[in-house]
């Protein structure tokens, strides 16, 4: 701000070149003369005029700005690199994500991934894992989320396995029918139904 004060002939003129207030300007002035200790700045209706000090600070700011703008120069843009490392649902996740990720290392071809397919839920911060997508209801926690989509889960049989054992009419004649459930880590697998369309109050079998 106080180069482009100097550049432009004003404070006034400053501020409009970063889309700042007047008043916001001469706050920064005053921030850097406090910081140094001493006047940088002389103000007149004529204009601004740099004191002694204020020209020694004044090319340290503009060697500064110039060290930024060549460091900007050399950056290429857009350019990410690094090891990602994401989980998911193994079906999901090949079915999926595994698209979308190739996707995005074609994109950036700087970036090497580790995809964790696993149907257990996977400590995050324990197991070093950068984004975890999950096909559950998110419980307590304190990393951010964002909702990708929804599932929708169903109860299915074949015809064939149905004209042998009849068809279930509620979750509670379940138990009685030889069902398949999927717990790859060891503890019991319990079917969620909702008591009613649209109830949030659930029953499990």
């Amino acid at each position: 701000m106080a180069v482009a004060a100097i550049d432009e002939g004003s404070l006034a003129a400053a501020a409009r070149r970063f889309g700042r207030s007047a008043a916001a300007a001469t706050r920064a002035i005053a921030l850097l003369e406090d910081a140094a200790g001493e006047t940088l700045l002389l103000r007149s209706t004529r204009g601004l005029r740099l004191t002694e000090a204020g020209e020694r600070h004044a090319a340290i700011w503009r060697e500064v700005l110039a060290r930024l703008a060549e460091t900007r120069k050399q950056q290429a843009p857009n350019i990410i690199s690094g090891t990602l490392v994401l989980t998911a649902p193994e079906l999901f996740g090949r079915l999926k994500v595994a698209p979308v990720l190739e996707s995005f290392l074609d994109l950036h071809p700087g970036v090497q991934a580790r995809a964790l397919l696993l149907n257990r839920m996977v400590d995050m911060v324990g197991e070093g894992v950068d984004v975890a997508i999950r096909l559950a209801h998110l419980q307590d926690s304190s990393l951010a989320s964002v909702k990708l989509g929804e599932v929708r889960q169903v109860v299915c049989a074949s015809p064939a396995y149905l004209a042998s054992h009849g068809l279930p009419r509620e979750p509670a004649e379940l138990p009685g029918h030889r069902c398949i459930g999927v717990n790859p880590d060891g503890s019991r697998q319990l079917w969620t139904f909702r008591q009613r369309a649209g109830s949030v109050r659930t029953r499990s079998v």
